[in-house]
């Protein structure tokens, strides 16, 4: 089966304007460390735009419901926790395949949560009870690898949290760039007789990057909204 996703282009940048005041003046390399902001500001900017769907439960093109949907099979309101984490890992592997409805059997690698969460997060993972009672175990010990609890920084719910298969077995988010450009690109305007710097001393920085990213299977990824 097939489900068809458009998308277009998207640009986002800046302009950073510096006068030969503040350059002459610039003691404390204050000038430095406005413009060396701005390749930081390019990649915040990109991870935001990649995160926004998956935060905000944007509509899936697919089949226009929402990425999270109770029909899709992928979306949970329980905090977290042993037998919440294990809900999850459950309903990920029970999706399946269009048309053929065979179970595609995904395996969560990632948990992406807020600040508030990194507590009761590390000790799911890492929690192993001598439990008396096979039943009072931990089936989730050990089961993230470290690098797969990700403390997301634009995840402001304190209580939502959210799951991530392997994207090798099966694409999640396709991001595409302009003509491959991956790394944004930085323009300097400082020609003495030319623009800004000829009118007013202004020496002018731009950074530019060109890319959009798309939601391309919701199978891959489930979400806990959770209720304060």
């Amino acid at each position: 089966g097939e489900e068809e996703i458009t998308y277009a282009l998207n640009q986002k940048g800046g302009l950073i304007t510096i006068t030969r005041k503040m350059i002459i003046n610039d003691d404390m390399r204050l000038v430095q460390k406005i413009v060396s902001r701005a390749p930081r500001a390019a990649r915040r900017t990109l991870a935001k735009r990649c995160w926004t769907p998956f935060i905000s439960n944007a509509t899936y093109k697919g089949d226009s419901k929402a990425i999270f949907h109770a029909d899709h099979g992928n979306l949970g309101s329980t905090a977290y926790g042993i037998a919440s984490a294990l809900a999850a890992k459950t309903a990920m592997a029970a999706q399946t395949e269009p048309d053929s409805g065979e179970r595609l059997m995904l395996r969560p690698v990632t948990v992406a949560y807020p600040s508030e969460l990194f507590g009761i997060v590390s000790n799911v993972n890492n929690f192993n009870p001598q439990a008396v009672d096979v039943d009072d175990g931990n089936s989730m010990f050990g089961f993230f690898k470290p690098e797969g609890l990700f403390e997301n920084p634009f995840m402001t719910d304190a209580t939502d949290w959210l799951m991530f298969a392997d994207p090798n077995d099966i694409e999640i988010l396709e991001l595409a760039f302009l003509n491959g450009q991956q790394e944004p690109e930085m323009f300097i305007a400082d020609q003495a007789a030319v623009g800004q710097m000829f009118v007013a001393d202004k020496v002018q920085y731009k950074i530019r990057h060109e890319y959009e990213c798309e939601v391309v299977d919701y199978r891959g990824c489930y979400k806990a909204v959770v209720a304060a």
